[in-house]
This record gives structure tokens, C-alpha cells and sequence, in this order.
């Protein structure tokens, strides 16, 4: 299976009429068109996966750059998305270098002064 991320189609556009579009190309197995969560209208873009890796570039070839409407289409494989854990690790890493770097631009923090 491979997935692609597919925007610059028209907002109004389904998932059945991406799916006829993309199957000229490929063995399509699932369209997924990313909806506002509140009204359900399109964002703009979708991920389209096929069966095979040749489908997919050969749905790259044909509909990237295509023109529908107004619209120009992007077609590309689309990035792994990087898992919970790995950004979190990726988060606490960034954050143990910046604290370092700042541990050493500033050196050690004074003492307050006492009362007595």
C-alpha cells in the first residue's frame, strides 16, 4: 500500500469523485478527504491510498499539476507521520539542548541574599 497526499482539488470535491479520478491510474483502496471537524467542509486536501507502489506513480505522473476548475492539483507520496512517542522524545531533546545552552551562556545563578 501507498499513500499519497493529493491537494489543490476543488473543496466541493467527494471522496467518490476522487476515487474515479485516481482509479483510471491506480487500484485505489481508500480516499480520505480531511473535513473541518465542526462543519464538515473540505480543507483542501486528502490522502489517497493504493494497492501498489507503480499505481501510485503512475497517478503521480498522470494527475500532478492537473487542472480542475480554478484548482491546480498536487499529487505526492506522502510523509510518515512521525509517531506520538517520537515527537515527544524530539520535544525533550530540544528542550535538554536549550536548557544547556543556557546553562552556559549564563554560568551559575547567583544566591539570593539572606534575611537575618
Amino acid at each position: 500500500m501507498v499513500k499519497l497526499f493529493v491537494v489543490g482539488f476543488p473543496r466541493d470535491m467527494s471522496e467518490i469523485s476522487l476515487d474515479q479520478l485516481f482509479s483510471k491510474e491506480a487500484m485505489i483502496r481508500r480516499v480520505t478527504i480531511i473535513r473541518d471537524i465542526q462543519t464538515g467542509i473540505s480543507k483542501g486536501y486528502a490522502f489517497v491510498e493504493t494497492v501498489d507502489q507503480i499505481g501510485a506513480e503512475r497517478a503521480i505522473r498522470a494527475l500532478h499539476g492537473t487542472r480542475i476548475g480554478d484548482r491546480t492539483m498536487s499529487v505526492r507520496i506522502a510523509e510518515e507521520k512521525t509517531p506520538q512517542s517520537a515527537r515527544v522524545q524530539n520535544v525533550i531533546e530540544t528542550n535538554q539542548i536549550k536548557s544547556e545552552t543556557e546553562k552556559k551562556i549564563i554560568g551559575k545563578r547567583p544566591r539570593k541574599a539572606r534575611k537575618f
